[in-house]
């Protein structure tokens, strides 16, 4: 009688097994960052600031953003903010921008960086970390920039400070 049902039992081992080999690759994959977005590209990040008493502002009617020698923009007639988060051109060690006020009002931003290759993973492959090693700019509208965090891994922390004075 318990030779019956050995070869049930038996089946119920190796489709147990079955299972358990089918559900291992699905643990696995779930421990891989899929969604490559989420790693996004790290850039560099400018806080407007007031030159007189340190507070963020948010100053512009209307501003363009363009990299120089492109005809990329990098942000178009935006209004009421008080930063900005612009891509590092990862090919070269250094990126200018220019921030249009106006159609005549200009000044240009340009960010000495060092690029750094950072892997990822197998399915999104690398993205490029920045030191920021130096900045030189205009001074038509904007009085002075400062260096708040050199290092560049994500985008969540203000790397410059620029500093504008408001119309009273």
């Amino acid at each position: 009688m318990e030779m019956k049902y050995r070869p049930v039992a038996r089946f119920a081992g190796i489709a147990l097994a079955g299972c358990f080999l089918g559900m291992l690759p699905l643990a696995f994959s779930a421990c891989s960052e899929s969604d490559c977005s989420l790693s996004g590209r790290p850039s560099v990040r400018f806080a407007f600031v007031n030159s007189l008493d340190h507070a963020p502002v948010s100053l512009f009617d209307s501003l363009t953003v363009t990299a120089l020698g492109t005809d990329s923009v990098l942000v178009n007639r935006e209004r009421g903010i008080d930063h900005l988060t612009l891509p590092l051109d990862y090919s070269a060690g250094t990126t200018t921008f220019v921030l249009h006020y106006s159609r005549f009002l200009r000044d240009t931003i340009t960010v000495a960086h060092t690029n750094h290759p950072h892997f990822i993973s197998i399915d999104c492959g690398i993205s490029m970390f920045y030191h920021l090693d130096g900045l030189e700019h205009t001074s038509i509208l904007l009085d002075s920039i400062q260096l708040v965090n050199p290092d560049i891994d994500d985008n969540e922390k203000n790397n410059y400070r620029i500093y504008y004075t408001p119309d009273e």
